[in-house]
C-alpha cells in the first residue's frame, strides 16, 4: 500500500532564490536543529541522522511533518518497513564493569543534578544571541563617543585634522561591528551543524564545576582588588568574569544544546576528538558573551575618556594616552568574534589534515593490491 504522506512536499522550495524558504529544521534527540539547506538535510538523510518518522519543517509548511513526506528526501519516499518481530530473550549479558568511584555521591554532584534539570539545552543559545545582540549595538555608542570626542578636540583647537581622524575611527569601528555580528552568525551554525560524541558525561560535569569554581573565585579576587584600591574597572571585571565563567558552566551542563551526543560505546580516537570539539564549542558559545563584555567595558572606558575632554581634568599627554587606550580596547573587543571564527577553523582544518594523513596507509595497501592484481591478471 502506498504511503499517503510520500512526496506532499518538495525538498526545494518553488522560490529556489528565497533562501529563507529553502532552509530545514528538524528534531533530534528532543531538540530542534536549523536551518540546515536541501542539500545537508539529505546528506542528514543519507546517513541515518534523520528518519523517515523524524519531524521536519521550513518555511511555508502550515505544521511540522515527517521528514517521509518530503519528496526526493529518501530513495523514492517508500514507506518504512514495518518492524522485525522481537527475537526471543537472550541471556542476561554480563554487567558493563564501571569504576569504583563512579557511584560514590560528591557534594559537588548537588549544583550539577540541579543545574541539569532546571537548565534546557536551548537556554544557552537564546542568552548567547541576546546578548551578543547588545555587543553589537553597543558598537554603535563607542563609534558615537569617538566621533564626540573628535569634535570636541576640534572646536577647542581649531584643527580639522582631529574632526577627520575620529571620523575615520568610528567608521572602522562600524567595519569592525559589521564583520563581529555576520562571524558570531557562522560560528552559531558551525556549533550546530558539527556533531560530535562523548563516552559519558564526566567532561561536561568537570567542565561545569571548572567554569563555575573560576568564575566565583576570579570575581571574588577582583572585587576584592577592587574594595582596597577603589577601582571601579576591576569591579566591571569581577562582574564580566562571573557573567562568563556562569555561561560557560550553562554551557557545558547541557551538551546536547551545541550538538555533542553521548554514546557508551564510541571509540577512544571519537572520545579524543570529542571532548577538544566539546571544549571548542563551549568557547564558540561563549564568544558572544566576553564579545559583549569586552564592548560594554570598551564603551564605558570611551565614555570616561570623553568626558574627560570635556571637563579638561588631565594635561594633553595623559590624556592623549587614554584616547589611545580607550580606541585600542573598542577594537580588541570587536576582534573577539574573529578570533573565535579562525580558531575555529584551524581546529577543523587540523582535524582533517590529520585524519588525511592517517587515512594513507590504508589507501596505499589499497592500490598495492590493485596494483598486484592488475599484474597477475596481464601475466595469465
Amino acid at each position: 500500500m502506498a504511503d499517503p504522506l510520500a512526496g506532499r512536499y518538495t525538498l526545494d522550495a518553488p522560490h529556489k532564490n528565497d533562501r529563507m524558504a529553502n532552509e530545514w529544521y528538524y528534531e533530534n534527540g528532543g531538540n530542534r536543529h536549523g536551518p540546515v539547506a536541501p542539500s545537508a538535510l539529505k546528506q542528514l538523510a543519507d546517513s541515518g541522522d534523520i528518519r523517515p518518522e523524524t519531524l521536519v519543517w521550513r518555511e511555508g509548511m502550515p505544521q511540522w511533518a515527517q521528514a517521509r513526506a518530503v519528496k526526493g528526501l529518501f530513495t523514492g519516499n517508500a514507506p518504512a518497513p514495518p518492524p522485525a518481530p522481537a527475537p526471543s530473550p537472550a541471556p542476561a549479558a554480563a554487567p558493563r564493569w564501571q569504576p569504583s568511584f563512579s557511584s560514590d555521591w560528591h557534594l559537588f554532584d548537588v549544583p550539577v543534578d540541579l543545574a541539569r534539570r532546571y537548565c534546557p539545552a536551548d537556554l544557552p543559545a537564546t542568552i548567547s544571541g541576546v546578548v551578543g545582540k547588545t555587543g553589537v549595538y553597543s558598537l554603535y555608542a563607542a563609534a558615537a563617543l569617538v566621533l564626540l570626542g573628535g569634535i570636541v578636540v576640534a572646536i577647542r583647537g581649531g584643527a580639522v585634522r582631529s574632526f577627520a581622524i575620529a571620523a575615520l575611527i568610528s567608521f572602522l569601528v562600524l567595519v569592525a561591528q559589521y564583520i563581529a555580528q555576520r562571524l558570531l552568525g557562522a560560528c552559531d551554525v558551525a556549533i550546530q551543524s558539527n556533531k560530535s560524541v562523548l563516552s559519558s558525561l564526566a567532561i561536561p560535569h568537570c567542565a561545569f564545576v571548572v567554569s563555575a569554581a573560576s568564575a566565583i573565585g576570579g570575581a571574588l579576587s577582583l572585587w576584592w582588588a577592587a574594595a582596597e584600591a577603589g577601582e571601579i574597572k576591576l569591579l566591571l571585571g569581577g562582574i564580566a568574569v562571573l557573567a562568563v565563567g556562569a555561561f560557560a558552566a550553562l554551557v557545558a551542563i547541557q551538551p546536547s544544546g551545541i550538538s555533542v551526543d553521548v554514546n557508551p560505546d564510541c571509540r577512544v580516537g571519537e572520545e579524543a576528538v570529542g571532548v577538544l570539539t566539546f571544549l571548542l564549542k563551549v568557547f564558540l558559545r561563549c564568544a558572544p558573551i566576553a564579545f559583549a563584555a569586552a564592548v560594554v567595558f570598551a564603551t564605558f572606558e570611551s565614555a570616561s575618556v570623553v568626558l574627560a575632554i570635556l571637563r579638561r581634568s588631565e594635561d594633553n599627554l595623559v590624556l592623549f594616552s587614554r584616547i589611545t587606550a580607550a580606541i585600542g580596547y573598542v577594537f580588541a573587543a570587536a576582534s573577539i568574534p574573529l578570533v573565535a571564527y579562525m580558531s575555529m577553523l584551524v581546529y577543523y582544518l587540523t582535524l582533517d589534515v590529520i585524519s588525511a594523513i592517517v587515512s594513507i596507509p590504508g589507501k596505499l595497501d589499497v592500490l598495492g593490491r590493485q596494483t598486484s592484481s592488475g599484474t597477475d591478471a596481464a601475466t595469465n
